[in-house]
């Protein structure tokens, strides 16, 4: 399994949601890396395409700020976003103030001041 195979099997990993914090950060790095430097990796231009358009896929799918945010949640103290989409993550709140979206004993998670 050369680098290149390694890199499409780590971005399947972090868009099924298996690879998280440390691993996903560092499949990132591994990724941009193999983008940017001077061809060292010997990719071809479709091998590079394909792996730009994944990774774009990847990072624009967990981003907090692509979404757009409803009008329901504008109008409340706590960040405007739903917190059972961003579970476990630390936001700031509409009032300034940092909340982290925490799940109760049904795995429903809600905002708690920080």
């Amino acid at each position: 399994m050369n680098k290149y195979t390694k890199a499409l099997h780590k971005l399947s990993l972090v868009k099924n949601g298996k690879c998280r914090n440390q691993c996903k950060s560092n499949a990132m790095k591994l990724m941009k890396r193999m983008l940017h430097e001077s061809n060292s990796f010997r990719l071809t231009i479709k091998q590079r395409q394909k792996l730009n358009n994944k990774l774009s896929l990847v990072t624009r799918k967990n981003d907090v700020r692509n979404r757009k945010t409803n009008k329901k949640y504008t109008n409340r103290n706590s960040p405007p976003y739903p917190a059972n989409e961003n579970c476990h993550k630390r936001m700031i709140g509409n009032d300034r103030t940092y909340y982290i979206s925490t799940p109760n004993k049904n795995n429903i998670c809600t905002w708690k001041k920080v």
